[in-house]
């Protein structure tokens, strides 16, 4: 997994954290996603709990974004992010 910083919010002025799971097709990387959040499907703002007990909200895709019907470049998936996600704190403080 990588983090990295993506495109600075308008609004707060953090920048957001960008994990992603990347391998071979079929290799369970959407079971290991499920797994590791919680989550079934696509949550825009989904709490993740973390071992050191504090949580962050997190924009939850289990798909690749190119495996879409209509497949998404980086930046338009960056802009629905911020599209889903506006008016949240994504940081986990609040």
């Amino acid at each position: 997994m990588c983090q990295v910083p993506v495109k600075q919010q308008k609004e707060g002025g953090h920048t957001m954290k960008f994990w992603a799971i990347v391998g071979d097709g079929d290799t369970r990387k959407s079971s290991a996603i499920r797994g590791l959040t919680g989550a079934a499907r696509r949550r825009p703002n989904w709490r993740i709990g973390l071992i050191n007990q504090s949580e962050i909200l997190a924009f939850v895709e289990i798909s690749a974004p190119q495996e879409r019907q209509l497949p998404l470049t980086p930046a338009e998936f960056v802009d629905l992010v911020h599209e889903e996600t506006a008016g949240h704190d994504t940081t986990g403080n609040g």
